[in-house]
């Protein structure tokens, strides 16, 4: 079907495109052959008058017009969805949707969790994928690639769509058997001790435990990086390092791994969790099931 002479259908592969960035990929996606993605991608750029994507090394980037198409295609595409699975009756066990959240390792394990089983056992088809934090994955919800982004508030600001989850204080963990580190901690302590920290190295903002350190004088105290919390239990295990969780995560983790908690004697950061995500998502029932759901599990998290 062709609209002001663009065949709509090419619009789910431009969407592809844009997402994967990749023709090949887009073919595997679409269940089509690359060149029938190649032609569908030269009638796009006779339409638009545009190169739309240029080779750069193995990877298509889109041309300054491609950007700017960027978010009213994900809008057509997400409306389209809408339209087609609209109902008199909204109905979770047919309806047929994928949710991307981007989030931590640490949310995934305490939030994510829940909220897939809680998916799971009221849905047939609506699906929960997991997306690493990342300033590229950041930039790809910004852009309506991905649905819901969980974050803490100075990760991006001033977005329209958003709530607060739930806050969470951060704990000091040990490995068990570590005989250096009693059952409390002082400041001083804690600050000239050997540490095992997290940092996200491509998000423009320092970490709340990043900026405590900064604030004291003590990035030194560090021995290890990391970009992942779950990784900095596994570092200090057999090691003199502590490290700092929050705390609905340390909870988890001491009943998995051989560490314990170490109260400290001072206030340590506490995050504060937000959930994004695009206005558009309001007007569909899935979506607001999803969110829904993120909401009512983050109410038993955090302190």
């Amino acid at each position: 079907m062709r609209f002001e002479r663009l065949d709509l259908n090419l619009i789910v592969l431009f969407d592809s495109l844009l997402k994967s960035e990749n023709v090949s990929r887009t073919a595997r996606q679409l269940h089509l052959t690359q060149p029938t993605v190649s032609n569908a991608l030269a009638r796009l750029r006779r339409h638009f008058d545009d190169e739309l994507f240029v080779m750069v090394g193995r990877k298509l980037e889109p041309t300054p017009l491609a950007i700017d198409l960027r978010e009213p295609v994900a809008k057509f595409i997400h409306l389209s969805r809408v339209i087609a699975q609209k109902r008199s009756v909204f109905g979770p066990e047919t309806t047929e949707r994928t949710f991307s959240i981007v989030a931590s390792d640490y949310i995934a394990s305490v939030l994510l969790t829940r909220v897939g089983r809680r998916l799971v056992s009221a849905t047939s088809h609506v699906n929960l994928r997991h997306v690493p934090i990342s300033a590229a994955a950041i930039q790809k919800f910004l852009q309506g690639t991905y649905d819901f982004l969980v974050a803490p508030g100075y990760v991006y600001q001033n977005w329209p769509n958003t709530k607060f989850l739930f806050a969470d204080r951060f704990v000091v963990i040990a490995c068990r058997d570590n005989t250096e580190v009693g059952s409390q901690l002082t400041l001083d302590e804690f600050l000239n001790h050997p540490l095992a920290v997290c940092r996200f190295g491509d998000l423009s903002q320092p970490s709340v435990v990043e900026e405590f350190l900064m604030k004291h004088d003590c990035e030194h105290s560090a021995r290890v990086e990391c970009e992942s919390f779950g990784l900095l239990v596994d570092y200090i295990v057999g090691t003199p390092m502590l490290a700092s969780l929050p705390l609905s995560y340390a909870r988890m983790r001491v009943q998995r791994s051989p560490i314990r908690l170490v109260t400290p004697m001072f206030d340590m950061p506490v995050i504060r969790q937000q959930i994004l995500w695009h206005g558009y998502s309001e007007s569909e029932p899935a979506a607001r099931l999803a969110l829904e759901m993120i909401e009512q599990e983050a109410a038993d998290l955090g302190e």
